[in-house]
């Protein structure tokens, strides 16, 4: 059996060896906060969450994050009231969209939308903010999420 295995290993091996590697690159990066487009139904909602990232230094002003979340439609109008929320280092906050407010001709139609985080400057006398990270999550009326999204850390 030994014998027979060997030449499929030469064989595997030299094929490996001559292999180049694989390469990949992100053709559209995304701009700080601009996410993609999702869709739910009129009996789920979707939340945007964000969480100012704790501060690692000495000073001992105050840094707190001010952002303004949204939640816009394919061609950038507001699907809902915009929140502007000061946000802690450490601390979170949310703000939902329901898709029953947004007034569906049918249970099953969907509603496009993506998220918009913005951060915004710091009061005078605060610290600038060290970054902001975000999520969404889309659940329906059980609680049973069907999508969450990561943003990255943005300043």
């Amino acid at each position: 059996m030994k014998n027979h295995l060997a030449p499929a290993f030469t064989a595997l091996t030299l094929a490996l060896a001559s292999a180049s590697p694989a390469q990949a690159f992100n053709p559209q990066p995304d701009p700080p906060g601009r996410w993609a487009m999702m869709g739910m139904v009129s009996d789920q909602t979707a939340r945007l969450s964000v969480v100012a990232l704790p501060v690692a230094r000495g000073d001992t002003r105050p840094t707190s994050c001010t952002v303004t979340l949204n939640f816009l439609d394919n061609d950038g109008n507001k699907l809902a009231e915009a929140a502007t929320l000061l946000l802690v280092p450490g601390k979170a906050s949310f703000v939902d969209l329901k898709g029953s407010a947004l007034r569906l001709p049918s249970r099953t139609d969907r509603a496009q939308f993506r998220a918009d985080v913005s951060v915004l400057h710091n009061p005078p006398g605060f610290l600038p903010c060290e970054g902001v990270a975000a999520t969404v999550e889309i659940f329906d009326d059980t609680g049973r999420t069907s999508l969450i999204v990561a943003h990255p850390q943005q300043h």
